[in-house]
């Protein structure tokens, strides 16, 4: 099967002369998942609106919203608590909630001078409205940390108890990494432990309770009154204190990164039952858990067991990632003896906790890992995952990692969808360079190909009826250094003898023989062919077209300057005078007098005055065809003019297009750049949105028709457009554009325990006479579910169950419920009915013609992961016929 839809590399279009709040919306969903950067600390608390998780590190962005050092999920999104942690390396290591006296509170501690504009030198108390102060806090030069809490009664009353890297406690008191407050001051403490102490536990070994502390020369014991070192304990680096009774009787764990207890090798945790240490085994596997950062106890459906986190560096596939168990006897990988969940993570867990943050007991982990590797794969988990029958990231963001930088179109069941290249990748490592967006969830191109071959994609286009990937810098196992990839449907190939360096540019043209691809880029040539920085592929060879270009090639574009026997093909880069422009015969420069490094950007775009079509560049220049017009301008086959006046982009511009919002408006021009720099002309003016992006740069724009109708495409190095997540892409939507003739989607969907969008789908016309259907399908949700749809008169946007209710009440519910009808796998359901059926039975009065009709669908998720156990579509707006 052949891919057949057309494809655009570098076509985009902006907003229209109306405002974007009147008909352009930014599509939700396309956040990030997880953390930028570690996490250290979760905890559940709740400030007074329900219990909420809470989760510290040394981030600065959470689900692409920036929040730093510690954020809050209610389930929906993730807020900030109260303004951000500040201070260079901000971070937030230990949570736990305490109640002193006056009401349970949240207790942050870490690495910050203040937090919310509250000085309070590495650790904080929230009450649910504000921060404050704990004394004088702990202090102690740059590297003071508090590492972990603790409550512990040591005789005296439940104090709060810190530990880390900190010489100096309140007002003063000298303190050995270790300190104690009392509700109004803190005390010092001096363990006697070399380096930083960095675990606590209270255990007691039958003499009564006491507190353990570990650190870099061992662990120490505190009766109350004295400090002394429990015979035979580590005598190096421990990291982690734990209780548990694995069915011998109540113990203390210690992990670390020691390799000796009592002069025998040890490579695993230890366990001291009140009287002796001894090494916890392994001898089925014989596996090496060394470098134990934290430990959790955790019921998985067979009782309490303890696990242990940390980097374990494994050696072989049969090694723990991260992640084991203790069964009472040995430490087990977490993919047997009944607890088949997951293999770990690929990259340090810094903490695990068993929290309930409203779905019942489940097991958190967090780190510095980007995936969460399992028995089939491996699941995209930014810093952050969460354990129930199976791993789940927290949330459930769509967007992509990595800059996107070309856009094109493919086949798919329902109609168009959405290509994406560039150094992005989405879903899992594997998922990379080349993603096709069906609507509601991502997939790899090619990965089916070869899961080795990971290339950026510069630029992706159609000929032929055949899919053509122009690449970057990497290589793959299909050769040295592929630079073009040719797709038929079911298997990749080289094109030709290859190209010898990048491809940043591809474009169908038509020079007088007939159809061909051009492409533009680094390279000089093909199999000893010299070719300069363009290429004709006519499908058989490559060819030279007029001797190539006197250097690099970064846009090519078709387009008719009206004042030539028709289109040329025209291309852009880093060659003296910028821009050229190929006849079918020869190479002309029409900017030869310029000043400047590049031109990035090509497009054609009709400003509405009835005047041909202008051709548009955008770069990094000052002059160009002898006209001052920093960074952009647009030749009208005569000369060369500046586009607007003094409000027009003034930074490096890398992309350019042309584009309708709707049927009514005339088409303006987006141009997207440098800072990251989004905006449009009208013809009249230019405009900015009010949402700006935040991130490196827009790089590339595409105006495109795909199964989810018209819009602009947005795509580069960013993380959020105002506050709204959106990493990599974003899309405006034209909600004012029909989707069909007698539809139009609107709202957002709830995304599914699979981490999909399920929307809503419809075919035929809705009418109260035809004997024809109208069927509306409930897509993308969970295989195996049942559900139903609502309607009513109205549109809403009511927060419900973890999203939106898109229908305003009164409300109808189409009853009976409707079976899974197709699909198997994640994402795949389909839910459907004729709603002509309920048209024509007459049963609801208000469905008469002309009415307008508001329609979504709600459908089982038993594991939906804000725990309410349902789902919800996006919802469309119809108007029902005679």
């Amino acid at each position: 099967m052949r891919w057949t839809a057309p494809l655009l590399a570098l076509s985009i279009g902006i907003l229209t002369p109306r405002s974007p709040a009147q008909c352009g919306e930014w599509e939700l969903g396309f956040g990030r998942r997880g953390f930028d950067l570690a996490v250290g600390a979760f905890a559940v608390y709740d400030d007074g609106t329900g219990p909420a998780l809470y989760v510290g590190g040394n981030f600065t962005r959470a689900g692409g919203a920036a929040i730093r050092a510690l954020a809050r999920w209610d389930g929906v999104q993730w807020t900030s608590v109260g303004g951000s942690a500040q201070g260079p390396g901000a971070d937030v290591a230990e949570l736990l909630v305490h109640d002193d006296g006056s009401g349970p509170a949240l207790y942050a501690a870490g690495t910050f001078p203040s937090f919310g504009g509250v000085p309070a030198n590495n650790i904080a108390r929230w009450d649910g409205t504000s921060w404050t102060t704990l004394g004088q806090g702990v202090t102690g030069g740059a590297t003071a940390r508090i590492r972990r809490l603790l409550v512990h009664d040591d005789g005296t009353g439940p104090q709060l108890w810190a530990c880390g890297t900190f010489t100096t406690a309140g007002a003063g008191q000298p303190a050995a990494g270790l300190a104690r407050w009392n509700g109004v001051a803190w005390e010092g403490m001096d363990p006697g432990i070399t380096g930083a102490v960095q675990a606590m536990a209270t255990y007691d070994d039958g003499t009564g309770p006491a507190l353990y502390v570990g650190g870099g020369s061992g662990i120490r014991r505190w009766d109350g009154n004295s400090w002394t070192t429990p015979s035979g304990a580590p005598v190096s680096a421990v990291f982690a204190l734990a209780v548990h009774d694995d069915g011998s009787g109540p113990a203390l764990f210690a992990g670390g990164g020691f390799r000796y207890l009592n002069g025998q090798i040890c490579r695993r945790p230890v366990k001291f039952d009140g009287t002796s240490w001894t090494i916890t085994d392994s001898p089925g596997w014989g596996f090496t858990i060394r470098d134990v950062y934290d430990f959790a106890v955790h019921d998985v459906g067979q009782g309490p067991v303890l696990f242990a986190a940390g980097d374990f560096n494994p050696s072989d596939p049969y090694e723990p990632y991260n992640i084991a168990y203790w069964d009472g006897v040995e430490w087990q990988r977490v993919t047997q003896s009944g607890i088949a969940i997951w293999a770990g993570t690929d990259r340090p867990v810094f903490t695990i906790e068993t929290l309930d943050a409203g779905r019942g007991p489940e097991l958190f982990v967090g780190g510095d890992f980007e995936l969460v590797v399992t028995g089939g794969g491996a699941l995209e988990a930014f810093g952050a995952a969460r354990f129930t029958d199976r791993w789940w990231p927290i949330d459930t963001g769509l967007g992509l990692r990595g800059p996107v930088r070309a856009f094109g179109t493919i086949a798919g069941p329902d109609g168009s969808e959405l290509l994406v290249g560039g150094a992005c990748y989405a879903v899992s490592a594997s998922s990379a360079y080349l993603l096709r967006w069906s609507g509601f969830r991502w997939s790899s191109l090619l990965e089916a190909a070869d899961p080795s071959f990971y290339f950026p994609v510069n630029a992706v286009a159609d000929f032929a009826g055949d899919l053509y990937v122009g690449l970057g810098d990497r290589v793959g196992s299909l050769g040295p250094r592929p630079r073009m990839l040719h797709g038929d449907g079911t298997a990749w190939d080289v094109v030709g003898n290859d190209l010898d360096d990048k491809v940043h540019a591809l474009a169908t043209f038509d020079d007088g023989t007939g159809p061909a691809l051009y492409a533009g880029g680094k390279f000089r040539g093909s199999a000893g062919e010299v070719m300069n920085h363009v290429a004709r592929w006519d499908g058989a060879a490559w060819q030279s077209v007029g001797g190539g270009l006197p250097g690099v090639v970064r846009v090519l574009a078709v387009h008719d300057d009206g004042d030539r026997a028709g289109p040329a093909l025209w291309a852009g880069g880093d060659f003296p005078g910028l821009v050229a422009r190929w006849d079918g015969v020869a190479w002309s420069f029409p900017a030869d007098d310029n000043l400047g490094t590049t031109v990035r950007a090509l497009a054609t775009w009709n400003d509405g005055t009835g005047a041909p079509p202008r051709l548009v560049a955008g770069g990094i220049f000052d002059r160009i065809g002898g006209v001052d017009a920093p960074n952009l301008a647009s030749f009208d086959g005569v000369e060369w003019g500046v586009i607007g006046g003094a409000d027009r982009p003034n930074g490096p511009i890398r992309a350019v297009v042309e584009h309708w919002p709707d049927a009514t408006s005339q088409p303006a021009l987006f141009v997207g750049g440098d800072g990251p720099e989004f905006a449009w002309f009208d013809g009249a003016a230019w405009h900015r949105p009010a949402e700006a992006f935040d991130g490196t740069f827009v790089g590339t724009l595409a105006s495109l028709r795909t199964n989810e109708g018209r819009s602009l495409w947005i795509g580069g190095d960013f993380t959020a457009v105002g506050q709204i997540p959106s990493s990599g892409i974003a899309r405006l939507v034209d909600v004012c554009a029909p989707h069909h003739p007698e539809t139009r989607p609107y709202c957002v969907a709830k995304p599914t325990s699979d981490g999909c969008l399920p929307f809503v789908g419809s075919a035929g016309i809705p009418s109260v006479t035809s004997p024809a259907g109208f069927r509306v399908e409930a897509r993308g949700v969970v295989a195996g579910a049942t559900g139903f749809p609502v309607y009513g008169g109205q549109p809403a946007t009511m927060p419900f169950h973890g999203g939106t209710l898109c229908v305003k009440a009164p409300l109808q519910r189409w009853q009976p419920a409707v079976t899974d009808v197709a699909g198997t796998g994640a994402c795949d359901g389909v839910l459907g009915r004729d709603f002509n059926e309920r048209l024509r039975s007459g049963v609801d009065p208000a469905l008469t013609a002309g009415a307008v009709t508001h329609l979504q669908w709600r459908f089982r998720d038993p594991q939906d992961p804000t725990g309410h156990g349902d789902g919800l579509t996006n919802a469309i707006r119809f108007v029902v016929g005679p």
